[in-house]
């Protein structure tokens, strides 16, 4: 009996054990929405995600945040109402808390995973949750084929052309407002950061569409894509797409919602 405790002792510190990347919100882009969040004690930034632009009746407030880890962890989420009927979905995923008290909710899991947490029995005030494992092979910033964008806040009123041969990394913390496509083959877009149409009213962004695809072998991966102001990822006229672990954080209009292949 004494062996068995002593192994499910062990077994259990292993949730607190992993390492976990976190890295801060852009700057001017921290709004909780009244959530905060640690995972193994290490405090995340929590982002709301803007207002819907939809009628009262179809306009669902929420916020969003991302980590790194690369072992199994555990979420501790706080909010100012009542956490006591939180659920985590989607259901299939089968997490379930392992401390539910009137404002704090907590569970284990080990990534990667992109899930919602209800506090309510509905979509109002979800907050999305996006682990990742470690990044491996980051592009170096000193190769001609990459465009390294370091962490912080970026904005182009210009929509920004990927050519052939390159690849576009956006390092953890990095925060690109405005419209990107590829135009060419062997091209690829990737890394932890955000492209967002935050700025940009309903329909009156730079571009039609945020992220435009197209050409041969043309790749996303693992970016996040937040608040179109239209049509978020678009593959126009692509052979051998690939679209991997990217994140759509839509909701703020009727269009902003999926991904589109449009030939």
């Amino acid at each position: 009996m004494r062996n068995r405790i002593l192994l499910f002792l062990c077994v259990a510190g292993l949730c607190c054990s992993a390492e976990v990347v976190t890295w801060p919100a852009a700057p001017g882009t921290l709004e909780s929405g009244g959530y905060s969040l640690t995972v193994n004690g290490k405090p995340v930034d929590v982002m709301a995600v803007p207002s819907s632009v939809l009628p009262d009746d179809r306009a669902f407030p929420y916020s969003y945040a991302m980590f790194d880890a690369d072992e199994e962890v555990e979420v501790e989420i706080r909010a100012p109402w009542s956490l006591k009927k939180a659920r985590i979905l989607p259901r299939r995923f089968g997490a379930r808390g392992i401390n539910q008290k009137p404002e704090t909710f907590s569970f284990r899991a080990k990534p990667p995973f992109t899930i919602a947490i209800e506090p309510f029995e509905t979509r109002h005030r979800a907050l999305v949750l996006s682990a990742n494992v470690p990044e491996k092979d980051v592009p170096s910033a000193d190769d001609p084929n990459v465009i390294f964008i370091k962490p912080g806040r970026y904005r182009s009123e210009n929509r920004l052309t990927i050519g052939s041969g390159k690849t576009l990394y956006l390092a953890p913390g990095a925060w690109v407002e405005g419209a990107i496509n590829t135009k060419g083959d062997n091209v690829t877009i990737c890394g932890r950061g955000i492209i967002s149409g935050i700025p940009w009213e309903h329909k009156k962004g730079p571009a039609h569409d945020m992220v435009n695809l197209s050409g041969k072998n043309v790749t996303i991966r693992d970016v996040t894509l937040m608040s179109s102001w239209f049509y978020t990822l678009v593959l126009s006229k692509v052979e051998g797409a690939l679209v991997d672990n990217v994140k759509v954080i839509g909701g703020r209009g009727n269009n902003d919602d999926g991904i589109d292949p449009i030939q």
